[in-house]
């Protein structure tokens, strides 16, 4: 069957304003496309986080997310059209200093969560990660904060086989190096590859503020296992939206939808 996939950062950010209407209206339009799997990053607050919930599952969705007591651990959250035989977080080991930009990552625990689905009798593992964010002055020391987490994923990735999907914000642009690392370790594989990108554009009006950025970029990622058939994808949420009496994007990022055959 074929299986229409989502991942995005919703900007959730307590330095975005008026961030409520702007998230009910992202979350109107994600519904509106239908989607059999979705993978959130950056979703914080708990009490927004349950009402999100509560929208999805009125709109006949399971959902998983792993709250902390007043947040949503690694701010991920996730949706499915299937049934959800189990789910787990897992927090990376490596995790940002205290006295750096990326204390707010430190916080929320950077993490992944593993999500096991039934669809047609049949088992698929979901993995949806936000690995740590790298700043205005980037230093050598977020850098590997980054990169020690993204070997902590596929680390945990070699053992998944079949049927497996990996998405997220990545935080980072893949190289050749590392297409090599998820071909070695992984049976994993970027159907997008070779797309010329862009999840996190200089022209989002989100990028306008502290978040501002001097070139465009590719940071978002939906992996599959190498026996499930990839059909296309669409870019997500480019268009500018009416809110507030303002012309803006409803993320900071843009979200990529996959279509495969599961």
């Amino acid at each position: 069957m074929n299986l229409k996939v989502i991942t995005l950062n919703c900007f959730d950010s307590p330095l975005s304003s008026k961030r409520t209407v702007r998230i009910n209206h992202l979350i109107s339009e994600v519904i509106k496309l239908k989607a059999d799997v979705i993978c959130f990053q950056e979703l914080i607050f708990l009490k927004r986080v349950k009402r999100i919930a509560k929208v999805f599952e009125n709109n006949g969705y399971y959902t998983f997310t792993t709250p902390g007591k007043r947040i949503n651990r690694g701010g991920l959250f996730f949706a499915s059209r299937f049934p959800i035989v189990s789910g787990e977080y897992k927090k990376y080991k490596n995790q940002a200093t205290l006295f750096s930009l990326q204390l707010s990552d430190r916080v929320l625990k950077k993490g992944y969560q593993k999500v096991t689905l039934e669809i047609e009798g049949k088992k698929m593992t979901v993995v949806n990660t936000h690995l740590v964010s790298l700043y205005k002055n980037v230093s050598p020391k977020e850098r590997k904060i980054l990169l020690k987490q993204f070997s902590e994923l596929l680390e945990a990735l070699k053992v998944e086989g079949e049927s497996t999907i990996v998405a997220g914000d990545f935080n980072i642009e893949f190289t050749e190096s590392i297409y090599r690392e998820l071909d070695e370790k992984t049976n994993l594989y970027d159907p997008l590859r070779d797309e010329n990108l862009v999840t996190v554009s200089k022209e989002n009006s989100q990028r306008k503020n502290f978040y501002k950025i001097k070139r465009d970029k590719r940071l978002d990622y939906i992996l599959i296992s190498k026996d499930l058939k990839y059909i296309g994808y669409e870019l997500i949420l480019e268009d500018l939206y009416r809110l507030n009496k303002k012309n803006i994007h409803l993320s900071d990022h843009f979200g990529l939808m996959m279509e495969v055959v599961c």
